[in-house]
């Protein structure tokens, strides 16, 4: 009988891979790919807006003479790289919190997670798809300043990547931010505009939409603070409390829309994928 059932038993798992080569399930892939779809659609919008905007003021001398004509048309030049980048880095943030957000809801036994662990995932996230995401958009740059010759000499010349990684910290703690506001404040604002104010579905996702794009701009302006004791000290000793919002309005103006394009979009794409999955349990 024992070697009858190990017989069943091999049978049975046989054909099988192992644990660490079997393929993860789609509920792990899916705000993986949801994610860089959205992201490659966003960046695609977005990278249209401003080459079109672009193209219409490079006529016009004002703006040809102004100083930050060159890194303009540098952006310009590399806005596909940029798109796929935007992708990649749109997959993993959302890949990653979806994961850590899970976790804390088995840990709360079902229940929804509390702000500070939303916090929490949304922190890891951020810096996960930046550490993955940052690298690439040096790399970019830097390919397009040294493929200009002596056109674009003194911001080259501001642009090696020992200086970068100098005094890029900031930058790359503004996108920490960005990404840590942006994941971890959506779904805890569709919750209460739904749960507590009563808002249709639609309407609590355009309200979600905004909220997250508004503090997604927040947590980019104040990470360098919440970084350096330092520098959050002089700035309230040279400009007071309202110091550590200085540029909230420009980040808003330029992040905002691509926010809320990028939830738009990633809310169609759950739309489309709800039926197949209903029919596959069926």
């Amino acid at each position: 009988m024992k070697i009858m059932e190990e017989k069943k038993d091999r049978t049975e798992f046989e054909g099988l891979k192992p644990f660490w080569g079997l393929p993860p399930p789609p509920s792990v892939l899916k705000p993986f790919v949801h994610g860089g779809v959205a992201g490659l659609l966003t960046g695609s919008i977005n990278g249209a807006m401003e080459y079109s905007g672009f193209h219409i003021l490079k006529n016009v001398p004002l703006f040809r003479n102004h100083p930050t004509y060159v890194p303009r048309w540098i952006f310009v030049k590399i806005i596909p790289g940029l798109v796929l980048i935007d992708a990649l880095a749109y997959s993993q943030l959302l890949g990653i919190y979806e994961i850590l957000r899970r976790r804390a809801i088995a840990a709360n036994e079902g229940m929804q997670p509390r702000l500070y662990q939303e916090a929490a995932c949304g922190l890891i996230a951020g810096a996960a798809g930046t550490c993955v995401s940052f690298p690439l958009y040096l790399g970019l740059y830097r390919k397009r300043f040294e493929s200009m010759g002596d056109a674009a000499g003194r911001w080259r010349l501001r642009s090696n990547l020992s200086h970068i990684f100098r005094y890029g910290s900031v930058s790359w703690k503004r996108r920490v931010g960005l990404g840590m506001g942006m994941v971890a404040s959506y779904k805890p604002s569709l919750h209460y505009l739904v749960e507590s104010r009563g808002f249709s579905e639609e309407d609590a996702k355009s309200g979600a939409g905004a909220i997250s794009a508004l503090s997604a701009a927040a947590c980019a302006v104040l990470a360098p603070y919440a970084c350096s004791l330092v520098l959050a000290r002089e700035t309230l000793r040279s400009r007071g409390p309202l110091g550590f919002l200085t540029g909230l309005s420009g980040l808003c103006f330029h992040e905002a829309p691509k926010v809320m394009v990028f939830w738009a979009v990633f809310e169609e794409l759950q739309k489309y994928s709800k039926p197949s999955i209903e029919s596959e349990q069926s």
